[in-house]
Order: C-alpha cells, then structure tokens, then sequence
C-alpha cells in the first residue's frame, strides 16, 4: 500500500510524463521551423523576427497582469461554481481591456518603434500584427490556466499541439507556397493565436458569465499586480542580449544569436513542463498536514535543482552538434 508521500510523488510523476510528452510536441515549432527560416529568410530578416518576438513578449507579458497566476492563487478557495465564473470571465474581461488598449497604442506608433528598433519604418504592419498576436496570447493564458487548474492535461496540451501544427503550416504555406516573406511568417501567427483562443474558450465555456465582479479584480490585482515586476526583470534577462546586440552590431549580430539561442530553449522547455505539471499539483495538497506537505515539497525540488544541473552540462556538452543540426 502507498504512504500519502508516494502516492503523491506518482501522481506528480504521471502529470509530468503526461505534459512532458504533449508539451514537447507543440514546442517544437522553435526547432521545426529554423532550418526552414535559416534557408528562407537573410541574416538581417531572422533578426527582424527576433526582434519582433522580443518587444511582443514584453507586451503579453504587460497585457497578462500576471493574472494566471491570481488564478491559480485562488482558483481551490472558490468552492463555488459561480465565484470561480465570475473569477475567470472578470480576468478575462480585464486581460482583454488591456490587449485592446496595446493593439491602439501599437496602431499609431508602431512606426516608430519600428524606425528605433530595426531602423526602417517599413516594418511597422509587422509590429502591428506581433502585438495583436500578443494580445491573443494573453487572452488564452486565461483559459490555459483554468484548464491546468482542473488539470486537464490533454486537453490543455492539445491546445498547444493545434496552434504548433497551425503555425506550421501555415508558416510554410504563406513562405515557400505564396512566398510573401516575412508578413507570412507574422500573419500565420496571428491566424494561429485566433484559432487557439476560440477553442480554448469552447473548452472553458462553463465558467464564462456576464456576471463580472470588481471585487473579484481588485483582489486579483492585488495578488497578481507585486508580480508583475519580477516578470519584466525576467524579460530584461533573458532578452538583454538581443538589444545590446541590435545596438552594437546590428540585426545581423541578433539573427546569429537567436539562432544560436534556440539550442539553450530545451532547458526551458523542459523547465515549463515541470512547471506546468507543478504548480496546480503543489496547490491541491496546500492544505494537507504541514509536515508532509513540507517534506514533499523539499524532495520534489531538491530532485528538481539535481536533474537540471545534469541536464545543463549535457547540453553545453552537445552544443556544437546541435547547433550544426538546426543550422546547417
């Protein structure tokens, strides 16, 4: 017979294989795509992409509010079905205000960011269309959350395979079929994001209500608002780089790193699916005997910080080979 300890370190276990092995599967688009792109696409253009991808992850980033993460807070404190209704639709409706807001603020000086950043104003419907991708992707962030909350690990990971195997596809159609370039590239991903949000809300259609609660909002801001920095402190990390290259070599410097970059992306893929399976399950067992919950908690992460410490040398170790791989 299992010990509560063992059969929760199962249980984690099963959800882990099982967001392992569909989330790896819708993340790899980075790494189906790049030979495509480094075939495709100039030095200069694949750091347009970049680019782009860099400033849009900043604006979902911001359009978000870190409100998932209000979700996950107090999704179990809501025994009711209709608080946690008026829970999901309130930040939904919140996340959507705020994407709106970003979508007009990027209609009229998209340009100009566009003139700063890749030095051509040319490339301001590009801008346009990232930020409305980023819009949508915060808007399903609320759905997906829900989903992981209930922890509907397929249906959640299948989400993510649609928009991956549509993103795809598309890429490819509108680049090698109708060969219209870089718009292709940004207009399959906005198609990608539409698509994904409408099937993320049929599948949380039961907690979608017009009943919206203020009260709801400002506790969720409350929560989630403190966050928000360490977000942006964490964008300012990770894509640092890119920007002091774009400065002092150019987009040319940014398209070789981000090509390069995508190999140190299987240490955070693998770091999502831990996360992904982590954060609802360590919430169920919140409230279990603090000694136990304690314990597990220590061993789950002392596994956690041992594993990824391995995984990273691994990695360093097969760089080049990778690198050659996705970059011939």
């Amino acid at each position: 017979m299992k010990t509560g300890r063992n059969r929760r370190f199962v249980e984690l276990t099963k959800d882990i294989f099982a967001y392992g092995v569909m989330t790896s599967l819708s993340k790899l688009t980075l790494f189906i795509l790049l030979p495509f792109f480094t075939r495709a696409f100039s030095i200069d253009e694949f750091g347009v992409i970049d680019i782009i991808a860099t400033v849009t992850a900043l604006l979902s980033a911001v359009a978000r509010l870190s409100l998932p993460s209000a979700i996950s807070r107090y999704f179990y404190e809501f025994e009711a079905q209709r608080d946690r209704n008026r829970l999901t639709s309130t930040l939904l409706v919140c996340v959507a205000v705020m994407g709106m807001g970003l979508i007009l603020l990027g209609a009229l000086f998209s340009g100009v960011v566009s003139n700063l950043l890749l030095k051509d104003a040319v490339h301001w419907p590009l801008m346009l269309m990232g930020i409305v991708a980023a819009t949508l992707s915060a808007l399903s962030s609320i759905p997906e959350i829900v989903l992981r909350m209930e922890r509907k690990v397929i249906k959640f990971n299948l989400l993510n395979i649609f928009h991956s195997v549509l993103y795809v596809g598309l890429t490819l159609y509108f680049v090698y079929g109708l060969s219209i370039g870089l718009v292709g590239v940004f207009l399959a991903l906005v198609l990608a994001e539409v698509l994904k949000f409408l099937f993320a809300l049929v599948w949380i259609r039961q907690y979608l209500t017009f009943h919206i609660s203020s009260d709801y909002l400002t506790q969720s801001l409350h929560y989630s608002l403190p966050l928000l920095p360490a977000t942006i402190i964490n964008w300012v990390n990770n894509q640092s780089d890119r920007l002091i290259l774009l400065m002092f070599v150019g987009l040319s410097g940014v398209g070789i790193f981000a090509a390069a970059a995508r190999i140190s992306m299987i240490i955070s893929l693998l770091v999502l699916i831990f996360r992904q399976a982590w954060t609802p399950y360590a919430m169920t067992i919140i409230q279990a005997p603090i000694a136990e919950r304690d314990q597990f908690y220590s061993r789950i992460l002392s596994y956690f910080a041992g594993l990824f410490a391995s995984l990273g040398l691994i990695i360093i170790a097969v760089s080049p080979e990778l690198l050659w791989i996705l970059v011939p």
